[in-house]
């Protein structure tokens, strides 16, 4: 299996629905939400804010939400631009590390689950 970008949810009064709207239109099972913590793993100032988000996001969704380290997934992303030759002032686009972020964090969450054969 190979995780590839939907699209950016900008963070804002709307992120709630417009989750629910993909849930529903791709009839979603599960969310994997990035936690962000320290290098050492304990919480950092992020993960309570994150941690009410899932709390939010699992009240109007009503699918499992599975909270997934996030450690280094940003340089993972960055350094992905980079092998791709992605420009400096593209590669400072905000949304383009978030999404390449996403995509570590579910292929992270992917690789760990176990492999059914066919």
């Amino acid at each position: 299996m190979f995780a590839v970008p939907l699209k950016t949810i900008p963070n804002n009064r709307n992120t709630l629905r417009s989750i629910e709207e993909i849930v529903e239109e791709y009839h979603v099972s599960r969310i994997v939400v990035g936690l962000p913590v320290h290098l050492d793993g304990s919480d950092s100032e992020f993960t309570r804010v994150v941690r009410l988000f899932v709390q939010r996001l699992q009240q109007v969704t009503n699918v499992e939400i599975v909270e997934w380290d996030e450690r280094f997934t940003s340089k993972m992303a960055e350094q992905t631009l980079i092998d791709l030759g992605v420009g400096k002032k593209k590669r400072r686009q905000k949304y383009r590390v978030d999404m390449l972020a996403a995509v570590h964090l579910l292929q992270s969450y992917l690789q760990s689950l176990p492999q059914t054969r066919k």
